[in-house]
């Protein structure tokens, strides 16, 4: 038997019927009278590797709930199963449901037995192909992202903790967090690479600017889109990189500042996260942070998403916080920085508000290691009460 999910949808209870003497030694499968409620099964119950609906349906015909699934479900694989098979509802199936087979009523159990294999297959190899795609992109993300870091590690120390953030408040905002979104949040500020070192500088020391550096700076997101956009299934990412009102500049957070009505939800998201990041840095405290973003034009939704999460973390519902100077041989994993950490020569390796992963432990001992840095460094330490 497949162990891949098949859903099978009609309105008539002793179709369904029929359904489930041929193929219950065959198939893993659920049945669904009408669209609605196998739309709500594949909300509840997916993924489905394939999909089969009747034309005929009340309520919801065969065509509107497979280009409902297939907005839904976009690698299950759709089929349609009708006593109709004239050529118009032919051709509005495979336009707008973006069918796989079609298939005439009365439909024989042995061709219908060989068809699902077929869209078992079918679904196997878009979703290993998506998978091995996926993964050598997120791998070449990665390597970039750790070359990149070498250049500006304010900005992408920055980057990683706006992806954290990410990861903890799209739930609570329902909204999926794919694999775009998070390289979108670590990439941002790949535009800053063209920037000049002295304009990098008086950024981070938060200089005033000239016209002709205020203008270089605005173009840093249109820049970040244009070397993304290069990148084939990037393209995504590299709109999510020239559409969110970030400001990696480290020049705070504008409270004031507009957010145009246009731009995606996702992209609003990855704005307000940033602003919340710049702010932190600075180190107040993530309530005050919250406090100070409520005043002003942001997203109430997403600050209320933020405000449940970052607020009933372990760290402030139940732990107990302890403020140390630290040497480096006693940092650990999870402190986070209340000071920079920097070399002896003054190289500034990692900002404050900075939460201690295994790559930022495992840099900090190596450059202790090569060149020392200075010590102690001030950490804090939550604990279990």
């Amino acid at each position: 038997m497949w162990k891949e999910k098949i859903l099978l949808v009609d309105d008539e209870p002793r179709v369904l019927d029929g359904y489930r003497r041929q193929l219950r030694n065959h198939y893993n499968f659920e049945t669904a009278v009408g669209g609605r409620e196998a739309l709500e099964k594949i909300e509840s119950n997916g993924p489905f590797a394939v999909v089969v609906a009747d034309m005929r349906m009340p309520g919801m015909d065969g065509v509107e709930f497979l280009k409902a699934v297939r907005k839904q479900s976009p690698e299950t694989v759709r089929m349609m199963l009708t006593g109709n098979a004239d050529q118009q509802t032919a051709v509005m199936a495979v336009n707008e449901g973006n069918i796989f087979r079609f298939m005439t009523k009365p439909c024989p159990a042995g061709q219908l037995i060989t068809t699902l294999a077929s869209g078992i297959r079918q679904y196997r190899l878009i979703t290993s192909e998506k998978e091995l795609l996926e993964h050598t992109l997120q791998g070449c993300i990665k390597m970039l992202t750790e070359i990149l870091s070498l250049t500006d590690s304010e900005a992408f120390d920055h980057a990683t903790k706006v992806r954290n953030y990410v990861q903890q408040i799209a739930p609570a905002l329902k909204t999926k967090t794919t694999w775009e979104l998070e390289a979108a949040a670590t990439l941002m500020p790949i535009g800053f690479v063209i920037l000049p070192p002295e304009l990098k500088t008086k950024v981070l020391e938060n200089k005033p600017l000239s016209q002709a550096e205020s203008e270089m700076l605005s173009e840093v997101p249109e820049i970040g889109y244009r070397l993304l956009s290069h990148i084939p299934r990037l393209e995504a990412v590299a709109e999510y990189v020239r559409t969110t009102l970030t400001k990696f500049s480290k020049s705070g957070a504008d409270a004031n500042a507009p957010i145009p009505d246009d731009i995606s939800f996702e992209a609003n998201m990855l704005s307000v996260i940033s602003a919340l990041v710049e702010l932190e840095s600075t180190g107040r405290p993530i309530a005050e942070v919250l406090d100070i973003m409520s005043k002003g034009q942001y997203n109430q939704q997403i600050l209320s998403a933020a405000q449940d999460v970052l607020l009933n973390n372990q760290e402030l519902r139940g732990g107990k916080a302890a403020l140390l100077d630290a040497r480096i041989k006693d940092i650990a994993i999870g402190d986070i920085l209340r000071s920079n950490v920097d070399t002896e020569d003054d190289r500034r390796l990692l900002t404050a508000g900075t939460r201690i992963t295994v790559a930022f432990l495992e840099r900090i001992n190596r450059y202790h290691r090569l060149i020392g840095i200075k010590e102690p460094i001030r950490v804090v330490r939550w604990t279990a009460e």
